[in-house]
């Protein structure tokens, strides 16, 4: 029998990304605008790991640092890349078959 597995879709995934990025910026998810920038918000490369680490955890999923390239520098790009990241290596993930 094949298990049918559920994937969140992009948006979905984005939302819990920026629930994460707001969390470690110390800010309701809610007041948290996708043009504001990481810097502005004291997200710095130490603590993006954090929130990498968050996702990781999150969705089981490795993120590479190749994922996170320097010209990502708002909240919305982090969501938009590392959603579409997220939801791709998900969507590729063989589903295991039960007895």
């Amino acid at each position: 029998m094949t298990e049918i597995k559920t994937i969140p879709d992009v948006t979905t995934i984005a939302g819990e990304i920026k629930a994460l990025v707001a969390d470690v910026a110390g800010q309701p998810a809610e007041s948290i605008d996708d043009a504001a920038g990481l810097d502005t918000l004291g997200i710095d490369s130490l603590l993006i790991v954090e929130v990498v680490v968050g996702i990781q955890r999150r969705f089981g999923v490795q993120v590479p640092p190749s994922e996170f390239r320097a010209d990502i520098r708002t909240v919305g790009q982090v969501c938009e890349v590392l959603g579409a990241f997220v939801h791709g290596t998900l969507s590729a993930e063989p589903v295991a078959a039960q007895a």
